[in-house]
């Protein structure tokens, strides 16, 4: 039993000990050094295949010794998550993730671990003003240094007079005949907005293109968080403490088990010796009475029995009764019978 509670306590003190250090790591590793984006890009594209701005953050961070490090970053208010993701080369497949949605006073904030330094994230923005003549004002607040950082602004199908007020690098188009303007960025500091500016005039809200079923690789957050998988492997840990403890207190019931079926075998075979003996004819013999005096080791040798005398006691003749071992009666001379 000292053993078994030694152990139990062991595996307590290595589940705690694990949810602390899986709590404690993502902090301390931000604590130390915050990572840098190499290569970012944004995209912009209002009412691309929905009535809002679709936006996508996608870029690779610098440092890869980093990962699994716990990011953040912000979205305007009245975002709606589609995916957060880690996007993983050569095929860029999107390894979703499980996040935090922290809301400030005038912008919101996605945080979740990512698992390798590359990444992507999608979400729709409600930021269109206004109708037909519509607008939207979309600021970037970076949490990180990058060393480039492009914004590509999308001109949606049907839209005409397309203006933006901040001055862009370059102008491409699409084989459907939409625009794109594009924005680069060096050197861009922590904390450091980059705004754009947008308006159009467009007669109705209909997307350029339909929405596709499925759309993307991989599966997509639905919502939660970094610490809700940090809650779940503490969950798992103890889990697997409390199959350990019930494990090691079972292991020595099996012991007492088989020596109380020894002892039942025991008692069985006892009870059918006595059985037997009791139907043996040696049980049915009457046992011989003790005389007194007599050694209760031994017994009293049995006493044999005197043959019965056929020799005659009165004259068969005269009646007289005879005498002694005579052979002839004495008053009247008759043979005695039995006599030799």
């Amino acid at each position: 039993m000292k053993k078994t509670g030694a152990m139990m306590r062991a595996f307590i003190i290595l589940g705690l000990f694990l949810m602390v250090a899986l709590v404690a790591s993502p902090a301390m590793g931000a604590a130390d050094s915050l990572p840098a984006i190499k290569t970012m890009k944004v995209q912009l594209w209002p009412e691309y295949d929905d009535p809002r701005v679709m936006v996508t953050y996608q870029g690779e961070f610098k440092d890869a010794s980093l990962f699994p490090q716990a990011v953040k970053f912000p979205a305007p208010l009245g975002s709606e998550m589609s995916m957060v993701c880690a996007l993983k080369p050569p095929d860029d497949e999107h390894l979703c993730q499980l996040y935090d949605t922290l809301t400030a006073p005038d912008s919101l904030a996605v945080s979740y671990t990512l698992p390798i330094p590359t990444y992507y994230l999608e979400y729709y923005w409600d930021g269109i003003k206004a109708q037909p003549d519509k607008s939207f004002a979309f600021k970037y607040i970076s949490p990180y240094a990058i060393d480039s950082l492009e914004i590509e602004v999308q001109q949606p199908l049907r839209a005409n007079d397309f203006k933006l007020i901040q001055p862009y690098a370059s102008i491409t188009s699409d084989s459907l005949g939409m625009k794109y303007y594009h924005y680069v960025f060096t050197n861009v500091t922590p904390g450091q907005t980059i705004s754009i500016d947008a308006s159009y005039t467009k007669p109705d809200n209909k997307p350029s293109v339909s929405k596709k079923t499925g759309s993307g690789t991989g599966s997509i957050a639905t919502g939660g968080s970094s610490s809700n998988t940090l809650i779940a492997t503490g969950a798992a840990l103890l889990l697997a403490v409390t199959v350990g403890f019930l494990l090691l207190r079972r292991k020595p019931a099996v012991a007492p088990a088989r020596i109380s079926a020894s002892r039942r075998t025991g008692r069985i075979e006892s009870r059918r010796g006595e059985i037997q003996r009791a139907e043996s004819p040696a049980a049915h013999r009457q046992p011989t009475p003790k005389l007194p005096g007599q050694s209760p080791t031994r017994s009293a040798p049995a006493a044999k029995p005197e043959p019965a005398s056929t020799r005659a006691v009165f004259c068969s003749k005269c009646g007289t009764k005879l005498a002694g071992e005579a052979s002839f009666c004495h008053a009247c001379g008759v043979k005695v019978i039995g006599a030799d």
